[in-house]
């Protein structure tokens, strides 16, 4: 029951926080939409090719502390977690839980899994801090180096100092760490009772806890190939993660160079991690851009760009990270059917919105200079006929939408067709970049919920 509600508590917070920053995503379909699209979909692509890199970290810390896992099973739990994050923030412990819950019900050790977390964070960090001693390095050099990057930077390495301690507490003082674990027991306990539940842990929690985070930490010191794997996958999906941010560069052409890029990369991702917010969400917006334009990069590019990237490395894992939440091992098949069953109805009406949308952009003339762009390279008759296409693609996906509430699969293969059919005829009418933005992301959404 907890858990089910706990389901719909997430799903009610997306719903929210889509409609109350509603804004934020047209405008970021519509900066999307002044980029060359090549490099945008090449941005996209680097962004996916980077969370799959950031899942074989996981993948890589887990087999580190013998807790068996595969980057398939895994890559849901990681964009899920990512939206937990945002949705319920905790300072990303919500997120890390998903990851230990996940583990347990696969019949592996929760605490084994935990260490392999707190593994994750050390390997994160510590590839990411050579970034950030490069780009630190830069704006010292250019006298552009402030008070409160030098102050989050300390942070940041003193939290990997402190998660680097934890670990080696139980590998070295096993008995310390389990009046640790013994102490919280007492905490937690006693604020369970004020609730009437005095025993929300068990009496040998610590004790069993103590041990296995302490076998845990013993088989990472074992093996020190699989640590070095980690920390090197780790450095890669870091390095990916930069090269999406060069590649936005590109689409708006603004071949940046290296210094510049680096200095504010690692500025994003310093204040993703160092933030008062859920991923930085406002702070990096702010402060990116003025680190940027600091070191010479024009303001109109370093504003784009910069929103560009944080719409891109938010939104699409949170997307994401919403469609995979109820395939987790951490709610039960009855709720997943439920929640999915939901989802399949919250689809129809926007399958049914679409239609609207597609009928009235078939109807509004396009851009001038987006006209003048696709009649150079596609004949004027197949302009006019995308026009009819999309129109009739328009009041298909009205029809269609009944179907899908009624959970029917004929409707659902054949709405999957008809986006296809609309995303190819909002290119074509014009270049209508916003309009086929919106219906291949509700393609992707209904095709994983069919599947």
């Amino acid at each position: 029951m907890t858990r089910r509600w706990l389901l719909w508590l997430l799903l009610i917070g997306f719903a929210w926080l889509t409609v109350a920053r509603f804004t934020e995503i047209k405008n970021l379909a519509d900066t999307l939409a002044q980029g060359q699209w090549q490099w945008i979909l090449a941005a996209v692509l680097l962004q996916i090719l980077y969370y799959l890199l950031y899942t074989a970290v996981y993948q890589s810390a887990f087999v580190t502390v013998d807790v068996r896992s595969r980057v398939r099973d895994l890559l849901p739990v990681t964009f899920a977690s990512i939206f937990v994050n945002v949705v319920a923030p905790s300072g990303g412990a919500s997120g890390t839980a998903l990851f230990v819950d996940d583990a347990a019900r696969r019949g592996q050790s929760a605490a084994r899994a935990a260490v392999g977390t707190i593994l994750v964070l050390i390997a994160d960090f510590s590839a990411f801090t050579l970034i950030l001693l490069v780009g630190l390095t830069v704006l010292f050099l250019d006298h552009n180096l402030t008070f409160y990057e030098v102050a989050a930077s300390l942070i940041l390495m003193a939290s990997t100092v402190s998660l680097t301690g934890t670990l080696l507490l139980g590998l070295w003082h096993p008995e310390r760490l389990r009046q640790l674990l013994s102490h919280i027991q007492r905490v937690v306990n006693r604020a369970g009772s004020w609730f009437r539940r005095p025993s929300l842990l068990n009496r040998d929690w610590s004790d069993k806890n103590a041990a296995e985070f302490t076998e845990a930490a013993q088989a990472m010191a074992t093996r020190p190939v699989h640590l070095a794997r980690t920390l090197a996958v780790a450095l890669a999906a870091q390095l990916v993660n930069l090269a999406s941010l060069y590649v936005l560069f590109l689409a708006f052409q603004y071949p940046i160079t290296f210094g510049p890029l680096v200095a504010g990369y690692s500025m994003a991702i310093l204040f993703l991690i160092v933030s008062p917010t859920p991923m930085g969400v406002g702070v990096v917006e702010g402060v990116t851009p003025l680190v940027l334009i600091s070191l010479g990069v024009p303001a109109a590019i370093a504003t784009v760009v910069v929103l560009a990237f944080r719409g891109l490395s938010f939104w699409l894992p949170m997307f994401i990270g919403f469609i995979l939440l109820q395939r987790l091992k951490s709610f039960s098949p009855a709720e997943q059917v439920q929640a999915r069953s939901w989802n399949v109805r919250v689809v129809a009406i926007l399958t049914a919105i679409m239609g609207v949308i597609n009928i009235l952009s078939a109807v509004t003339p396009s851009l001038a200079t987006r006209m003048a762009m696709i009649t150079h390279y596609s004949p004027l008759l197949v302009v006019r006929g995308s026009h009819l296409t999309a129109a009739l693609a328009g009041f298909a996906l009205l029809v269609l939408a009944v179907g899908l509430w009624r959970h029917k699969h004929t409707a659902w293969l054949l709405t999957l067709v008809v986006l296809v059919i609309s995303v190819i005829s909002h290119l074509l009418k014009g270049l209508d970049f916003e309009e086929a933005i919106l219906a291949a992301g509700l393609a992707i959404w209904l095709f994983a919920l069919g599947s």
